[in-house]
């Protein structure tokens, strides 16, 4: 069984999906330790069904040019693994880290990703130098789970509690001076408002560090933080695609607005009920434009994200993904804090967790997770 969006793919198309990032780490002899981070959409690649889940098999070759010669080539094959099959159909991307270490000066990466099986061909170039001093590495960013720091893009940042941000020292008596802002960006990017702003001076006794950066409950979209260390100062811009005009679409949240309903006003959500579609679809466009609910404040977006969310993650054959319980609940409470996969010799289970300690359990019937249990 595979499953799959993009059956071929090569040079000659547009790969803007396709992210590679490299960031300098540190100095070690005559050679600088390099991290490339290649970011690809799970949905355009093929998975496989496999005993315990769906994978994808990649082989990547990164040949490093310089001045017309190859300095460095390594290749590499990764496995992919999915435990759901809605899971390979998500736009989410997959990140795969590779560290190398090659001299000073300026390159050309050429990667190239081929999935042989199923006649998948990626190749793309980039270009980046290499100085040859090194005090402070460029800032990579992660999230923590348990013990393991893993790997985020700008998006995912909005959903977490606290922001990592790791670099390398070479190693010294000076402190580090970092700085970070939380912006709001007005629509038209002319407004350019700071919510939040730290500055923090310390000696850092560690080269490899990892500085928690809380991430704040008002509403943001773009993060600046700053490093200077010694002679060096290193930047990393966070934009979230927040801050863009949005031609937000009020019949997708028809359905949902019984959700609001429900929880808020009875009386409104019988009258709702007994209202035809199209007088339901100005119902919705009046409430959120209201002078209570301006139609772009946080609470209006954060639910319309919701519906878009569990619309592209919950479909099941003719429902739409707000139909589902999964749906109903995350537009409802939000993002589980933690979500665990159970088999027994007699179902599979869905366990969502939020930080209340409100746990709900979905059971797997024939491929739609139906609430169980909640507490």
């Amino acid at each position: 069984m595979s499953c799959f969006s993009n059956q071929v793919s090569s040079e000659s198309d547009n790969l803007e999906f396709l992210k590679i990032d490299i960031s300098e780490l540190y100095k070690n002899n005559n050679e600088i330790r390099v991290q490339l981070s290649i970011k690809i959409p799970t949905d355009k690649l093929v998975f496989q069904k496999s005993f315990d889940g769906f994978k994808s098999n990649l082989s990547i070759s990164a040949i490093f040019m310089n001045d017309n010669s190859i300095t460095r080539n390594e290749s590499w094959d990764i496995e992919i693994n999915k435990s759901f099959f809605e899971e390979t159909k998500q736009n989410e991307n997959v990140i795969i880290i590779k560290e190398v270490f090659i001299p000073k000066g300026k390159y050309n990466l050429n990667m190239i990703i081929n999935d042989y099986e199923n006649h998948i061909s990626w190749i793309k170039d980039k270009e980046f130098e290499l100085y040859d001093t090194f005090e402070l590495s460029d800032i990579l960013l992660f999230e923590k789970n348990g013990d393991k720091y893993i790997g985020i893009t700008n998006e995912e940042i909005a959903n977490l509690d606290t922001l990592w941000a790791q670099f390398y020292l070479e190693k010294s008596s000076s402190p580090i001076k970092l700085n970070y802002k939380f912006y709001n960006i007005g629509r038209n990017k002319g407004n350019k408002e700071i919510i939040l702003e730290k500055n923090i001076e310390k000696i850092i006794e560690s080269e490899n560090v990892y500085y928690p950066i809380p991430i704040i409950h008002d509403f943001f979209n773009a993060i600046d933080i700053e490093i200077e260390y010694r002679k060096t100062n290193r930047v990393k811009s966070i934009l979230l695609n927040r801050y863009q005009e949005i031609d937000y679409d009020y019949r997708i949240l028809v359905g949902p607005m019984n959700y609001i309903l429900e929880n808020s006003d009875f009386k409104k959500l019988r009258e709702y009920d007994n209202l035809t579609d199209d007088q339901k679809l100005e119902y919705v466009i009046n409430y959120w434009k209201s002078n209570e609910l301006d139609r772009m404040s946080e609470l209006f977006v954060e639910f319309y994200n919701r519906v878009q969310y569990v619309n592209d993650n919950f479909p099941f054959l003719s429902y739409e993904g707000w139909e589902s319980d999964r749906g109903k609940i995350y537009i409802i409470y939000g993002k589980p804090f933690d979500i665990k996969n159970e088999f027994t010799m007699e179902a599979e289970y869905e366990i969502w967790t939020y930080k209340s300690n409100k746990q709900f359990i979905f059971i797997n019937k024939y491929g739609d997770y139906v609430l169980s249990t909640y507490n």
